[in-house]
């Protein structure tokens, strides 16, 4: 039996939206998503992409199925969304460390 294996989602790759350059003056309302919200939707990917990592990885370990080759992508998947995450995690945390030595 050999387990499917979804794409990584394309959300977690392409930006979906243009890029809009901001105007000073004015606070802008909110026009779309906000960042908390796309925060939670990538955390959701992830973790969903490594619930799916680790049940080829049990069902392969258990001899539920031979396929050795999509359970590797699985994890590879799981692995590379992982570390963008990390990623966009780590550079927001600098981000906001640098605007507190600015306000300080």
């Amino acid at each position: 039996m050999t387990a499917a294996i979804a794409p990584l989602p394309p959300s977690l790759l392409v930006r979906t939206e243009p890029l809009v350059a901001p105007t000073l003056g004015a606070p802008q309302a909110a026009s779309g998503v906000d960042f908390g919200r796309r925060v939670a939707a990538a955390l959701g990917e992830v973790s969903e992409l490594q619930g799916r990592a680790t049940a080829a990885a049990e069902g392969l370990s258990n001899g539920q199925h031979q396929d050795v080759h999509g359970t590797m992508i699985a994890m590879q998947e799981a692995d590379i969304a992982f570390r963008l995450l990390t990623s966009v995690r780590n550079r927001a945390v600098e981000a906001y460390r640098e605007v507190m030595r600015m306000s300080g």
